[in-house]
């Protein structure tokens, strides 16, 4: 979800930043993994998170064990040696629940010691929910066991953020947690966890299928998950729209909804342009959906949910790996 606003400073999903200018801008110190910024009544702001998920450990300057899984990020609460407390700024992520903060997560996108490292090292990976915490046996700096923090977080759709539209985010955090669909029962549940290798080795195995074999594919994958008269539409017809499927059962407030998908068995990012003509395909109530195998520009992600239109659903090549191993499919003729 993308917020009309005309501050040049926003933070804008997967772009880079500075550290000075995170910290001018959210108002928070120049140190620590958990950095939370209050107002004069000892109310929380906003908390920011550095996380080092999209780096490999190393345990003589970084003890923490960050991971992004699809859109879950388990991350280590902050404290480098010893045992950690759900104290501090620990415990005031578990607040989120009730009042609803912002949590912004920048991500390490190159080391301050790698060779030609820019200044600006830290993408900005989103607006995350808090899930859940718990107790996970780690190493510390000194390469001592001991019990740490690690909570699980729930990335939102939201592509741009500042402190000036934070009164809409916390409107959109709070709907997240009345969503029964974005409960931590439901995101971490049962659902298995798979290696990078996993994920990587099914993109290719998509990435290889002809066209209309993907479209097939991608049939097979709706009809596992109970979605009705699923149809692949005929090419001299169909408008751009590659398939036509109703809502499960089990979705029942909108079971009569169809939905119309666009299949993209591509390796270049998705871009504004095919967002926008999808959207000059659609039936007038239909939900429209892309699937690619690759990914999508950040044009194409601010296109789909431009404010006064309707929004179009993404998937990319990640979360179509994810869901095809969940379903256990074959990737195949």
């Amino acid at each position: 979800m993308a917020f009309n606003n005309s501050n040049s400073n926003r933070f804008i999903l997967n772009e880079l930043y500075d550290h000075q200018t995170i910290m001018k801008e959210l108002k928070v110190g120049n140190s620590g993994g958990v950095r939370v910024s209050k107002n004069c009544h000892d109310m929380v702001d906003r908390i920011v998170l550095f996380s080092s998920s999209e780096q490999e450990s190393n345990p003589q300057e970084n003890p923490y064990r960050d991971t992004t899984e699809g859109a879950v990020l388990t991350y280590t609460g902050t404290g480098r040696i010893g045992n950690q407390n759900l104290t501090g700024p620990n415990l005031r992520i578990v607040q989120q629940n009730k009042e609803f903060f912002p949590v912004y997560v920048f991500s390490l996108y190159k080391h301050r010691k790698s060779v030609g490292s820019p200044d600006k090292r830290w993408r900005f990976s989103g607006i995350y929910k808090y899930l859940n915490h718990g107790r996970q046996d780690q190493t510390d700096l000194l390469g001592l066991s001991r019990d740490a923090w690690v909570f699980k977080f729930f990335m939102l759709d939201i592509v741009e953020a500042h402190p000036n539209i934070e009164s809409k985010i916390r409107n959109e955090i709070a709907r997240a947690y009345s969503d029964p669909l974005l409960s931590p029962r439901v995101i971490l549940g049962d659902l298995p966890l798979f290696s990078a290798s996993e994920v990587e080795g099914s993109i290719k195995k998509m990435e290889v299928l002809d066209p209309i074999a993907f479209e097939r594919f991608i049939k097979r994958a709706l009809i596992a998950s109970e979605f009705r008269d699923v149809q692949v539409t005929k090419k001299s017809s169909d408008g751009g729209i590659d398939l036509i499927a109703r809502m499960p059962f089990t979705v029942w407030p909108v079971e009569k909804q169809i939905i119309q998908i666009q299949a993209k068995r591509w390796k270049k990012s998705v871009g504004r342009r095919e967002i926008a003509q999808m959207r000059g395909s659609l039936m007038p109530t239909a939900i429209g959906v892309i699937i690619t195998t690759g990914n999508y520009a950040r044009t194409a992600i601010l296109e789909s949910v431009k404010p006064n239109q309707l929004p179009i659903s993404l998937v990319d090549g990640y979360r179509m790996a994810i869901v095809s191993m969940r379903l256990n499919l074959e990737i195949n003729e």
